[in-house]
């Protein structure tokens, strides 16, 4: 059974990375396998007598290793009164001295404890039966047992590899294969064939994968961009030693993929829109804090100033924002529009993958019983966490009777269209709880004398008339 054991572990060991254990734990099975015929003495000792582990005293389990003897007599007596770490210092001799003169001492402790008669038995009883390790257990169990009520792991309605504690989803691109532990150390062991152990060596990128490759620091595109300024600099060199008849001919072809002065590195660059809000608010536009018959919250935004706590779970966390802003704009009707990650299309898509940036954020899998492990930044930067926490949010607005609205893509423009809808309605005062400049431009455009009242934190009859319109 215990060859048996050692045999199965053998993948484990390679696949995991652990390679001293994979090249000894081979070779020692090996050994044993040849134990019979190569030493048939100790073979009968091991299978018949029951040799195979040191044991100390006469209870039941007590046989033990004798690597674990070891470490526990002959390093627990170096650690010890009287051993080398209480004085005596480290040095040859004294661990000479100290080594060839131990089993003298234990010969003269064992014939003074028979003579005076005061031998130390101790509890017979193993430790495992004595009743506050059985309580103990109990305790453990129960605690395991509730654990897996709430992360259950046979839920079938997810078919992917999950961690079940934090509830990270196994991202297909970095190619996870923890669950083919197997598979994968039956190929790391397989070219070690007729190989001197010493030349053995196991190569990281071929263990297996686990979700913890996902906390790397900095994502890996399959698709390349290439720098078009060193692409321009490196065929002008070139170019230099061709003929010029033949020159023109080569600057007819395009050096970038995208234009580089709207696009970089595959995504379009950032504007500087927050420019003209810095502009305008220099002005003394500031307004009192509006008594509103309709606020109309952007819902994205909202989300990165409510309370987070990663103590709590996203069912708490869902249910702290809609508590949040219903004590915010608690003297009005709130109307909530949030942004859609689902259109593939959508003019959203860059300034997504702004805010990303090269870090990697685990995609996790929410329910009401998945604990808030990361933090506010980090989760959101995954579009499809941002995107399910949202559906939880918009769950609990239904069951609380609140306006909620979704967009296929940038809802700035079903934000402007639900303010100004509202603000049609006879004796209606409207609020946009934005810091969108987008928002600002288009309530600006549709703010005309004849219009009810938008406000933006400031007065946008008032921007606007200081604007002018043509």
């Amino acid at each position: 059974m215990h060859l048996h054991a050692v045999s199965k572990m053998l993948n484990i060991f390679a696949a995991s990375g652990h390679q001293n254990y994979a090249k000894c734990a081979r070779m020692y099975l090996q050994n044993m396998m040849e134990l019979e015929t190569e030493y048939p003495w100790v073979h009968t000792s091991f299978n018949e007598h029951g040799y195979h582990t040191v044991r100390r005293s006469d209870r039941f389990w007590a046989g033990l290793w004798t690597d674990l003897i070891i470490e526990q007599v002959l390093m627990g007596s170096l650690k010890s009164r009287g051993g080398l770490t209480r004085g005596r210092g480290m040095s040859e001799s004294v661990r000479s001295t100290w080594i060839y003169s131990m089993h003298r001492c234990a010969g003269v402790h064992n014939a003074m404890c028979s003579l005076t008669n005061n031998r130390h038995l101790g509890n017979q009883n193993h430790v495992d039966l004595r009743p506050s390790r059985i309580a103990r257990d109990v305790e453990d169990m129960n605690k395991l047992s509730n654990w897996l009520d709430e992360h259950d792991p046979f839920d079938e309605s997810t078919p992917v590899l999950r961690n079940l504690a934090n509830g990270k989803i196994a991202d297909e691109s970095l190619k996870i294969d923890c669950d083919q532990v197997e598979q994968v150390g039956e190929n790391i062991h397989e070219p070690m064939d007729g190989v001197s152990i010493a030349d053995v060596t196991i190569q990281r990128k071929n263990q297996a994968r686990t979700l913890e490759w996902m906390n790397v620091g900095v994502k890996i595109d399959q698709h390349v961009q290439i720098n078009s300024l060193v692409l321009f600099t490196r065929a002008s060199l070139l170019l230099e030693r061709q003929e010029k008849n033949t020159q023109l001919d080569s600057f007819a072809y395009e050096f970038a993929a995208e234009p580089p002065s709207l696009f970089k590195d595959g995504v379009m660059r950032k504007t500087a829109k927050a420019e003209l809000r810095n502009v305008l608010l220099k002005r003394d536009l500031s307004s009192p804090k509006p008594v509103s018959d309709f606020t109309v919250v952007d819902g994205c935004a909202a989300l990165h100033k409510s309370p987070w706590s990663t103590d709590k779970k996203y069912s708490e966390l869902a249910n702290g924002f809609v508590d949040f802003l219903v004590d915010k704009y608690k003297d009005s009707v709130l109307a909530v529009i949030f942004d859609g990650y689902s259109n593939a299309n959508s003019t959203k898509i860059h300034e997504q993958k702004q805010r990303q940036g090269n870090k990697i954020s685990p995609s996790i899998l929410i329910n009401e019983n998945t604990p808030a492990t990361l933090k506010r930044e980090e989760f959101l930067k995954n579009t499809i966490n941002k995107m399910k926490f949202i559906e939880m949010v918009i769950a609990q607005m239904n069951l609380r009777g609140i306006e909620c609205h979704q967009a296929h893509g940038d809802a700035d423009t079903l934000l402007v269209k639900t303010s100004l809808e509202k603000a049609a309605q006879e004796n209606s005062t409207v609020v946009v709880a934005s810091d969108d400049t987008d928002v600002l431009v288009m309530l600006l455009y549709h703010c005309h004398p004849g219009s009810k009242s938008l406000q933006k934190t400031i007065k946008a009859k008032q921007m606007s008339a200081l604007l002018g319109r043509k």
